[in-house]
């Protein structure tokens, strides 16, 4: 399994006034990505709550799927800050163009967090582009 970062990953989000709703767009543009890397999309703030979350994807292969996530970059040596490959999305299947969209119960971040692509299933190649939206609450 190998990391790569999107372009995307740089990309400054915005942090509202607290109880402003934001929506941010990162891009991974995947080139026979093998089954099981992970991309990091987009970077946000110790104190975001997730409130949705919707991956647009092209068709990228026969057999092909993916998974949305989070990771800590910097978990602060907290144990209780564990990457989740699949929070957003399990598997998406993705031979066929299309969306997925995440309204689960919302969750607050509590450290700097990584919006996460894993590949799953067979290499894949094409464009998934997510959108989450969240509240900036700031650090507690």
């Amino acid at each position: 399994m190998a990391k790569h970062n999107a372009a995307s990953i740089r990309t400054r989000t915005p942090n509202g006034t607290y109880g402003v709703l934001n929506k941010v767009h990162g891009k991974a543009v995947m080139a026979a990505t093998p089954a099981n890397d992970v991309v990091h999309v987009l970077r946000l703030d110790q104190g975001c709550t997730f409130y949705g979350l919707t991956a647009h994807y092209g068709a990228m292969g026969a057999g092909t799927g993916l998974k949305v996530g989070i990771s800590y970059p910097n978990p602060l040596n907290d144990a209780s800050l564990v990457d989740d490959d699949d929070v957003f999305l399990t598997v998406a299947d993705t031979s066929s163009a299309g969306k997925a969209v995440w309204d689960g119960v919302p969750f607050t971040t509590e450290a700097l967090v990584e919006i996460t692509v894993t590949v799953t299933g067979a290499a894949a190649t094409g464009d998934v582009t997510v959108i989450p939206e969240y509240v900036y609450r700031g650090a507690a």
